[in-house]
């Protein structure tokens, strides 16, 4: 069995179309791009450490208003096998909301991400987060970790919309997706195969996994049936089907409203993936936080993250900006 560093799927601001626009749009980009090595050694954190904090995280108030929150489990199905979730739903008194589904990240787990969709739940909307099939050992969902591919995260994504659109209470107008550096990468697969997603937000997302599995193997020839990335087993599949993967084709059907957010300390997947995204999305703003690392693990870091994307999801919404 071959063992490859966990660090190659990351364990551990505004468009238009006028040439002044986009001749300032390109002078901020290369001046955060000067960055990029200033604190990447101090920033360094170990994956122990980094689970703790994640762990340790409550939610956070976006809005000077903030509901109950009612928290239920979700179930859906891909490929015939089971998708386990939960719903958090905001007691507001309106009859519809916008909906928030968030995918996780690799070898990680849908409740990781509970303070986060609670946060957005208090504040009006509709949260999901659910395990991906084979996302994780931890995973509630079915699923054998070295079965799981870009292609089998997909699909459940997919499986996912659908049943969220039938759930009570959701406005299927305006159903976001919110994905995390793997789950990111889906998250942005996903937008470009439907016309139904109202917006976008991509954090930290591995736009670089192909590339990463091109530098790990010199052809398809070369891959293993299994590989242990940390301590997660992979198969074959997920590394050829990434191999052969042009991701920024994938994604570039999505003409919706897209936030990316990246920390320019990120170790673990270079912030210049997302900085060429926001070059190709029709619709993108950017947003790169000084210092910020994998995961925005500095708790101040993630509050303005957070706030940001609260903001973003209001101006979509047409909601107030501060409730």
């Amino acid at each position: 069995m071959t063992t490859l560093t966990a660090s190659l799927f990351g364990l551990t601001a505004c468009t238009s179309a006028v040439p002044a626009a986009e001749q300032h749009k390109e002078q901020a980009v290369e001046k955060q791009e000067s960055m990029e090595e200033r604190k990447k050694e101090e920033n360094k954190i170990s994956p122990q450490a980094a689970l703790a904090i994640i762990l340790n995280s409550k939610p956070f108030a976006l809005t000077k208003t903030r509901y109950a929150v009612a928290k239920q489990e979700f179930r859906a199905e891909s490929d015939g096998k089971a998708i386990v979730g939960s719903v958090f739903i905001p007691d507001d008194g309106q009859e519809l909301h916008p909906a928030v589904i968030f995918s996780h990240g690799f070898a990680n787990i849908g409740s990781w991400l509970d303070y986060k969709a609670q946060s957005l739940a208090a504040s009006g909307f509709i949260t999901l987060t659910f395990d991906f099939r084979g996302g994780s050992p931890m995973s509630r969902s079915e699923g054998e970790t070295q079965d799981m591919t870009i292609g089998t995260e997909t699909a459940d994504l997919m499986a996912v919309i659908d049943a969220v659109k039938q759930l009570p209470g959701v406005d299927t107008g305006k159903i976001y997706l919110l994905g995390e550096s793997y789950g990111g990468l889906v998250s942005a697969r996903t937008a470009a195969k439907r016309d139904d997603i109202a917006g976008l937000i991509l954090c930290y997302p591995a736009l670089h996994s192909a590339d990463a599995s091109r530098a790990a193997f010199a052809s398809t020839d070369s891959i293993p049936e299994t590989l242990t990335v940390g301590s997660v087993v992979t198969g074959r599949a997920m590394w050829q089907e990434l191999w052969d993967m042009d991701i920024y084709a994938d994604i570039a059907p999505y003409t919706g409203p897209v936030l990316i957010l990246h920390g320019t300390a990120d170790t673990d997947v270079p912030y210049s993936y997302s900085v060429r995204a926001y070059r190709q999305y029709e619709n993108a703003q950017l947003v790169l936080v000084e210092g910020g690392t994998h995961c925005f693990l500095d708790k101040d870091d993630e509050k303005t993250v957070f706030h940001t994307i609260y903001q973003f999801l209001a101006k979509q919404c047409e909601l107030p900006a501060d409730r």
